[in-house]
């Protein structure tokens, strides 16, 4: 919606630096990651049952 816009208003899409990009791809693999191996690295952590 918003690259139409800006498109239409400069002629041309929006500039996004390099580095600011890879930061955000870099943020979104940590983040993915930390959320599929904290949970999983917490059930298999836990004290099995014995008798």
């Amino acid at each position: 919606m918003l690259v139409p816009m800006m498109k239409g208003l400069t002629g041309q899409g929006p500039y996004i630096p390099p580095l600011l990009y890879g930061s955000f791809a870099g943020a979104i693999v940590v983040l993915g990651v930390t959320a599929a191996t904290v949970p999983a690295r917490a059930a298999l952590r836990g004290e099995t049952l014995e008798e």
